[in-house]
């Protein structure tokens, strides 16, 4: 099995959806990490995943080799194909499953290209992270929200990126009444909660306490982070439904309701 540089991201997540390669303990956690995909990745879903990081892999592009900090990293997909396709990444996850995944995931990876990829995970909060260095790119998909204490994260990340870096963030979109209602069902009116990690330390923990796009635009311009875009993304939350409906469905909404989409691509520079 091949990774070939010119794939596109959802060709890459694909193989890993369709294959095995992990031992079944760090298969299950990959497979509950990507449920919803496991479900249903068809031609539309597989349209989405790629235009979600559409922003991000033009930046990419832009530059030559540049370093990338990949907030709340997970199993590991987009780092490590940002470093297939010339990045050097650093991965953070508080999660000890899905950093371990991640590590064997870039092992996995590493063994099929015959060479290393410049990709290194570490297992933490990012607001307990000592880092002194700065990146080109801050990217977070679905993690903004979970970040606390949230104010204090902001001006750490903001720190983080280099004059005429980018922060990308995607995130699922407060404006979305089916969102929330079904947020609301899961955690209530409790959107901070503690998170215990592997090693017994409490951490405070975004309960799914998403954000509107303009909200994100202001608190980040109170630490000198101009808003470059927004863009809003997807009628349907991931179903499994007919592809080219939720195609036919999207291209009909008028633009002065995209605002309500299921989710948006905020894009900052310093």
């Amino acid at each position: 099995m091949s990774f070939e540089l010119s794939m596109e991201p959802a060709d890459f997540l694909e193989k890993w959806l369709h294959k095995n390669w992990l031992e079944p303990s760090l298969q299950g956690v990959f497979d509950r990490y990507y449920s919803s995909y496991r479900r249903s990745f068809g031609p539309y879903i597989k349209e989405q995943y790629n235009n979600r990081l559409a922003e991000v892999l033009g930046i990419i592009k832009s530059r030559r080799n540049p370093v990338v900090l990949d907030v709340g990293s997970g199993c590991g997909t987009e780092s490590l194909y940002f470093s297939l396709i010339g990045c050097r990444v650093l991965g953070i996850e508080l999660d000890s499953d899905r950093f371990e995944v991640a590590l064997v995931r870039k092992s996995i990876l590493e063994g099929m290209i015959k060479k290393p990829v410049d990709c290194e995970f570490i297992r933490a909060s990012i607001i307990d992270l000592n880092i002194s260095k700065t990146f080109d790119l801050i990217w977070m998909e679905e993690a903004f929200h979970h970040l606390e204490p949230r104010n204090k994260i902001i001006t750490m990340l903001s720190r983080l990126v280099k004059p005429g870096g980018y922060i990308v963030i995607t995130e699922s979109n407060a404006l979305n009444p089916l969102i929330q209602l079904s947020l609301f069902r899961k955690r209530g009116f409790k959107t901070i909660k503690t998170y215990v990690d592997g090693g017994g330390t409490e951490h405070s923990y975004g309960n799914e306490r998403i954000l509107r796009a303009s909200k994100m635009k202001k608190l980040f311009e109170k630490e000198g982070i101009s808003c470059i875009s927004i863009r809003y993304l997807r009628v349907f939350p991931n179903l499994n439904i007919n592809d080219k409906m939720m195609k036919v469905v999207d291209n009909l909404i008028p633009n002065f309701l995209k605002p309500l989409f299921v989710h948006y691509n905020y894009v900052g520079i310093r």
